[in-house]
């Protein structure tokens, strides 16, 4: 029989302006008692960064927009799921002084989540031609055969 595992996922983008951003914190708010008990991700681009190191540069850093963004986290209870690959999950493609990269992708958890997915991991890939790494989230264990090779050319 098949163990049948039943959990809510939103996939969101957030607006570039803080102002706009607000929309979406008070969505998430009001999504969380629709949710209940149940375990939930959020796969996003949020186009906000939570914590200074996670710009390459100290430039435009915007502690309100941080600040709303770890509210609304600590509001809806939720964490980061587990987190391998790129730290940087967004660049703006320049090569020299105007470079810039920026960790605004990621995936949140609830407890739920981490009570039914222990295994659960996600996993910022190589950004390819796109200014946004591929985000792959793994629920279940990998279970045995070989790891296949993979080579990336940039």
């Amino acid at each position: 029989m098949v163990d049948t595992k039943i959990f809510f996922l939103s996939v969101v983008h957030g607006f570039n302006q803080p102002s706009s951003r607000r929309l979406l914190w008070d969505d998430l708010r009001s999504s969380c008692g629709f949710v209940g008990a149940q375990p939930w991700i959020v796969i996003s681009d949020f186009n906000v960064i939570r914590w200074q190191n996670e710009k390459s540069s100290s430039s435009h850093f915007d502690a309100t927009a941080t600040c709303e963004f770890n509210t609304c986290i600590k509001d809806i209870e939720m964490e980061e799921l587990n987190s391998k690959g790129l730290w940087f999950t967004w660049s703006n493609k320049q090569i020299s002084v105007g470079h810039c990269s920026c960790r605004l992708d990621r995936a949140l958890v609830n407890s739920q989540w981490q009570t039914e997915f222990t295994e659960s991991k996600v996993v910022a890939l190589a950004p390819s031609v796109f200014d946004h790494c591929p985000l792959i989230v793994s629920v279940f264990p990998y279970e045995g055969g070989r790891t296949p090779f993979k080579f990336f050319n940039f």
